[in-house]
């Protein structure tokens, strides 16, 4: 009978030993799923609580994010014994994460003891570096704005100014036709004083041969009738033609020189229009 029991004994033992039991090991129902957002660069240590250890297991990670937990400091497996109420996780992304959405677990042995699903976010300070640079960039907006109504000013400005050149290019030419007009009638004035005068001279002259002639025939009339009568009729040729040449005279310096004055009053009009502009 004792023989028999130590061999009973001895089968059961190699039956433990040959097929041992499952981990029962399980984190609370509140840590079976974690879902945490973080920034790049940045660490965070959390305590998964466990229960029902019965026995040594070995936690382990695995999935996109294997590389970024670490146990009790920087243990990448670390065994459990049992009664133990808690393991310590520390989670840490790199800083050239691609912002987005990562997922892993914690294993117990060949269990899945915790689901982690890890948003990656930028940092704080980049975070109000971009807000920093959308205000900077609306303020360039703003001043791209200015900038092209300013560009389309100046380009109005531009075809004034052109306008305004060309239209004193245009007052350059009229003043000079203007002052070449003005010296072409003081010209004719120079040449109408030159022409009175030779005609006052001419008539001086005339006087003064008919003066000569009227004390010449004077002194016939007491002693020729006939040459009296033939002076008289002389005294009246030259007399005519006298008169004749004088108004001929009269009558072009009256006509020059309503033409010098209808020329001034043209100037004149034009010279206050071209102000006024």
């Amino acid at each position: 009978m004792r023989s028999f029991l130590y061999l009973l004994f001895f089968c059961v033992m190699a039956s433990l030993l040959a097929f041992p039991q499952c981990s029962a090991v399980s984190a609370i129902d509140s840590q079976k799923s974690i879902v945490l957002t973080m920034e790049k660069g940045s660490l965070i240590e959390i305590p998964v609580v466990i229960q029902d250890v019965s026995e040594i297991t070995e936690i382990s990670t695995a999935g996109e994010i294997a590389d970024w937990v670490r146990f009790w400091g920087n243990h990448t497996t670390y065994d459990i014994f049992p009664g133990q109420t808690y393991i310590l996780v520390t989670i840490a992304v790199p800083e050239d994460t691609s912002l987005g959405e990562y997922e892993g677990a914690i294993k117990a042995g060949s269990e899945t003891l915790t689901k982690l699903r890890i948003k990656v976010s930028i940092k704080l300070e980049d975070a109000k570096a971009y807000q920093e640079m959308d205000a900077v960039d609306k303020q360039i907006n703003t001043l791209r704005d200015r900038i092209s109504d300013l560009t389309s000013d100046i380009r109005m400005l531009r075809v004034q100014v052109v306008t305004l050149q060309y239209n004193m290019t245009k007052k350059v030419e009229e003043i000079y036709e203007y002052q070449k007009n003005l010296d072409e009638l003081e010209k004719e004035n120079t040449n109408l004083k030159e022409n009175l005068q030779e005609a006052e001279k001419k008539y001086t002259e005339f006087r003064e041969e008919n003066k000569k002639l009227s004390s010449l025939t004077g002194s016939l009339v007491s002693t020729q009738i006939p040459g009296m009568f033939i002076t008289g009729i002389v005294l009246g040729v030259i007399t005519m033609v006298l008169a004749f040449r004088r108004e001929h005279y009269k009558r072009k310096v009256k006509h020059k020189l309503s033409k010098i004055s209808v020329r001034k009053k043209k100037d004149e009009q034009f010279r206050y229009s071209f102000s006024g502009n």
